[in-house]
């Protein structure tokens, strides 16, 4: 039984200039048919908006879209033949109970994208300024610094000055159960303590494939934290036992103590720090 544990907060990177206190405002997301991309990057990019959008405290983001899928399932047939124009997105916008509504187009530019966002005022029915528009230097790594960007002109209209990633990339680290060798999104510094319950719904909540590490995966990255840690801006791992993702039983879980490499486990309702991953 643990007596003690360091609380270790978890600080999301994004820089948004502080706005006086008012009252959210509820915003959609949706991308236009216009985007010729797969959707493995279409949705990394909206995991980064959304995230932006959450943090900056002006907006509150509607996720949960099942509540007009009647509506979205029209939107789907409109996609297909083409032609949302600004009428149909402001009524499907309006659906949702959003307040505004971001139409995002991103399109391959080589191996850059052109990414653009209308803004469109779902009460009065009309666009809002003019059209976000950034295009990518170094491809898909500069995504998440649009999508930044973005998130910054949708809450202030100011342009972003500073921009840093909450996660480093581990280009061919580890191989899978499969034999192939993955490349990994590793967190630079989330080091909340919380339960194994709650750790799963937190990594599961920064997007799309993210989670916690398997057992095997956490050995792996102790026996090779020190590639990480050389890395610019990430958090050393403390020495104390890490949530994996592999459960004993429906009561247990397997941890891996960072200062020893052994594994041990634990109920789930204690409280362990954690790293969630994700991998291609």
């Amino acid at each position: 039984m643990k007596i003690f544990m360091f609380f270790l907060p978890a600080i999301f990177l994004l820089c948004f200039v502080e706005a006086p206190a008012q009252e959210k405002k509820k915003i959609v997301i949706s991308s236009t048919p216009d985007s010729v991309i797969d959707g493995q990057i279409r949705g990394m990019f909206m995991d980064y908006l959304n995230q932006g959008l959450t943090e900056s405290g002006q907006y509150t983001v509607i996720q949960n879209r099942n509540e007009y899928a009647g509506v979205l399932n029209e939107e789907v047939d409109f996609q297909k033949k083409g032609y949302v124009d600004d009428k149909q997105q402001i009524e499907l916008g309006k659906a949702s109970g959003a307040d505004y509504a971001c139409y995002v187009t991103i399109r391959r530019v080589g191996k850059n994208f052109s990414i653009a966002c209308k803004l469109l005022d779902l009460h009065k029915g009309e666009s809002v300024g003019q059209p976000f528009l950034r295009n990518t230097e170094n491809g898909e790594d500069d995504l998440f610094k649009v999508a930044a960007a973005m998130a910054k002109w949708l809450a202030t209209g100011r342009d972003v000055t500073v921009i840093k990633k909450n996660f480093i990339t581990m280009p061919k680290f580890y191989q899978n159960e499969n034999g192939d060798v993955v490349d990994y999104d590793i967190d630079i510094q989330n080091e909340e303590v919380m339960s194994y319950s709650d750790a799963v719904a937190f990594c599961s909540k920064k997007g799309e494939g993210w989670r916690l590490p398997t057992k095997d995966e956490l050995l792996f990255i102790y026996r090779n934290r020190p590639a990480m840690e050389a890395e610019s801006e990430f958090k050393k791992f403390s020495g104390v036992d890490y949530w994996s993702l592999t459960k004993r039983n429906d009561y247990e879980s397997y941890v891996i103590n960072f200062g020893t490499g052994q594994s041990d486990f634990y109920s789930k309702n204690i409280k362990n720090v954690f790293r969630c991953v994700r991998s291609e």
